[in-house]
């Protein structure tokens, strides 16, 4: 059975000394906690988690590359980039090299270039497979309620895949029926003509 002190010594020596750490770690959160309150709650967790990954880094024996996999991953959370209810395709696919670029001294001996996903909107309408809307923002959303298609004003909640239907109480829906296909930013209002 291992001793609490050889416990400590395997973190010291997979995760950098503890003191060291929790310097680093309170150095960014005091430059962080003072702009923290303009983000959403998913945001904050995710700068939250960061912060504590970048002081993994930057302590001593602690720069092991899960740790930039984890920031990469926190960041696509907290940016909403990331939608663990979404579709699971993946937009942007390594593509192999034309024969071209293979031939070029750019690539020299890359084998694949990552295309930047490319956002399809269909008449002003976004897929949410493709791109969910900011949170907590009143968007237009084109709802299917049993194959029926209603335009309702909704709101995403959270960072997960939950909708805040502002006007299903006037046609007497139940909001478990409605699933949000397609969105779009809500239209300017009307200038006045004076």
């Amino acid at each position: 059975m291992k001793t609490t002190q050889h416990i400590l010594d395997e973190r010291e020596q997979q995760h950098g000394n503890y003191d060291s750490f929790a310097k680093i770690y309170g150095g960014l959160r005091k430059v962080s906690d003072s702009h923290a309150e303009k983000l959403t709650w998913p945001q904050q967790i995710a700068v939250e988690m960061i912060l504590f990954k970048i002081a993994r880094i930057l302590n001593n024996g602690a720069n092991h590359q899960d740790n930039y996999q984890d920031i990469a991953g926190y960041a696509m959370l907290g940016g909403g980039l990331y939608n663990p209810n979404g579709s699971a395709e993946v937009k942007a696919l390594p593509k192999p090299l034309t024969d071209e670029e293979r031939e070029s001294e750019l690539f020299g001996e890359v084998e694949q270039v990552i295309e930047p996903p490319t956002l399809v909107e269909n008449n002003g309408w976004i897929s949410i497979e493709d791109k969910l809307p900011p949170i907590e923002t009143d968007v237009l959303g084109l709802c299917d309620i049993s194959g029926m298609q209603l335009i309702l004003i909704v709101s995403r909640e959270l960072a997960d895949n939950e909708w805040y239907f502002l006007s299903v109480n006037q046609y007497g829906l139940d909001d478990d029926v409605i699933e949000v296909t397609h969105w779009q930013p809500l239209p300017e209002p009307p200038k006045d003509n004076q």
